[in-house]
This record gives C-alpha cells, sequence and structure tokens, in this order.
C-alpha cells in the first residue's frame, strides 16, 4: 500500500513519458466528452463526434471511458497525470483484489498424491 501510495505521488513525473499513441486517445475523447458530451468519441476536425472505433485502434475501452467520465463530472479535459494516477490505482486495486481473493483459498487447495 505505501509503494501504491508512493507511486501517486510519482505519477507527476510519469505524465511527461513518451507512451502509446493510445493515451492521446483518450485525451481526444475526453476533449470530445467536454466539447459534446459524447462518449467514446472523438470529435473531427468539424466538431463532429466519430466512434472512437473509426479513428483510432485504441485497445483499452475502459481507460477510456474513465477518462469520459471524468470530462461528464469535472467539465474538463483529463490529462496525463490524472490518467498516470488513475493507471496505478485501477493496477493497485486488481492486485490487491487478487492478493484477497487468493489469500482465501489457501489451505483449501488440495493436491493430488499417488
Amino acid at each position: 500500500m505505501i509503494r501504491t501510495i508512493h507511486s501517486v505521488k510519482q505519477a507527476d513525473s510519469w505524465a511527461s513519458v513518451d507512451v502509446y499513441q493510445r493515451v492521446d486517445y483518450w485525451i481526444m475523447s475526453s476533449e470530445c466528452t467536454v466539447k459534446t458530451g459524447a462518449i467514446l468519441a472523438i470529435c473531427s476536425p468539424n466538431g463532429k463526434p466519430a466512434g472512437i472505433e473509426d479513428v483510432g485502434l485504441a485497445d483499452d475501452r475502459g481507460h477510456t471511458l474513465i477518462a469520459n467520465v471524468y470530462s461528464m463530472v469535472t467539465g474538463r479535459v483529463i490529462d496525463r497525470k490524472v490518467l498516470m494516477a488513475v493507471n496505478i490505482a485501477l493496477n493497485a486495486f486488481a492486485f490487491y483484489g487478487l492478493i484477497v481473493r487468493f489469500s482465501s483459498m489457501v489451505g483449501k487447495v488440495r493436491l493430488c498424491s499417488s
């Protein structure tokens, strides 16, 4: 848990690291949400929303949806620092969830012996 909190504090420095283009699509979708209210879309130069699948092959719709919800709630475009913190939090939540799940199984698994 301490390491996770430390990682979130470092999100500012990690936000400037070159990343895959999919993060740019998440941010562009967030911009479109602020402008039009559309989710999972990217606005074309004329301002018309287009489905994100039609524009880019960003593979993670969950992060795009989180960016859109953030924009709907705050009225602001999500930035790389917030995306980094969200990603760290999601990873930590999933990791700790796995620990809880598998720790409850300890002692319940029997190995077959011959």
